[in-house]
């Protein structure tokens, strides 16, 4: 088990980049719960709440409290492209592979 000093910590690395940090108490209470259980580690946590932070749907506008993101296990949602970055990876993918020698 991780010292509570230790869950602090990376508790309040995960903590910092959070776009909207309400409810913190929630927040630390979820957190904890789940990675004490070993349902993620801090790292997963961290790297979730990071692609979070900057994907379009915060952008937009459209961010959830950061309880409810870890009760609902956002930290492994795939990272949802924009209209634009979508049709040019389609269209990426439509093209013929280049030649390289």
């Amino acid at each position: 088990p991780l010292p509570s000093n230790g869950l602090d910590h990376d508790f309040e690395e995960w903590w910092a980049p959070y776009p909207r940090r309400v409810a913190r108490k929630k927040a630390k209470a979820a957190w904890v719960r789940i990675v004490k259980s070993g349902e993620a580690t801090p790292a997963e946590l961290l790297a979730g709440v990071r692609r979070y932070a900057t994907s379009d749907t915060v952008k937009r506008g459209f961010i959830v409290h950061p309880a409810t993101w870890l009760n609902e296990g956002r930290w492994t949602d795939e990272p949802v492209r924009s209209p634009i970055d979508q049709a040019l990876a389609d269209l990426k993918a439509s093209l013929p592979p280049e030649d390289n020698p």
